[in-house]
This record gives C-alpha cells, sequence and structure tokens, in this order.
C-alpha cells in the first residue's frame, strides 16, 4: 500500500499540519481522529488493515486530518478563542487540506 506522510503550513493556523494518505487512487475519504486524536492513530489502530484491499486496487484513498481539539474542543480557556481556533481548523480543512 502506498501512504505518503505530509508536513505542510496552514495559513489558517499558523503553524505546519501533519496528515498521510493512504493508497493512489481512487474515492478520497477523509478520516478525522476521535476527540484529541491525532493523524496517525488510524494506521496505529490497524483500521488501514481493514481498507487496505480497496485501498491497493486503487477503489479508496484515505487522507488522515489532524486534529486541534486540544486547543478548541478540550481547551479549559474562555469560550471565544476555543471557537476561533475550531473556525480556523475547519477553514485549514475545507480550503488547504
Amino acid at each position: 500500500m502506498q501512504v505518503r506522510y505530509y508536513k505542510e503550513y496552514s495559513r489558517y493556523l499558523d503553524r505546519d499540519m501533519e496528515f498521510k494518505v493512504y493508497g493512489h487512487a481512487g474515492r478520497p475519504i477523509l478520516i478525522f481522529p476521535c476527540q484529541s486524536g491525532r493523524f496517525f492513530d488510524w494506521e496505529d489502530r490497524h483500521m488501514c488493515d481493514i481498507a487496505a484491499p480497496w485501498i491497493n486496487a486503487g477503489k479508496l484513498q484515505i487522507i488522515t486530518a489532524d486534529s486541534i481539539d486540544r486547543e478548541s474542543w478540550d481547551n479549559k480557556g474562555p469560550g471565544r478563542p476555543r471557537i476561533e481556533m475550531q473556525e480556523r481548523w475547519y477553514n485549514y480543512i475545507c480550503e488547504e487540506l
């Protein structure tokens, strides 16, 4: 299975964001980690093994996004900065990833 790792700068988040792409072709599917998870959790939990037949056949291409939950949903600070961070992450997902 072809696996590519990326670490690219996000202008919305003003930092590098990491993600992986599994497969060489096929329908793209975006995978989000569980709350406060990371982009590599999908692979660490062997989920790619389950999807491998479709990925290897070129039917699926999986993109695993990273989260910023510790700065938004799970942050115990004031509400407004948390909401603004979540909105910036949303823009990163929609416009850059």
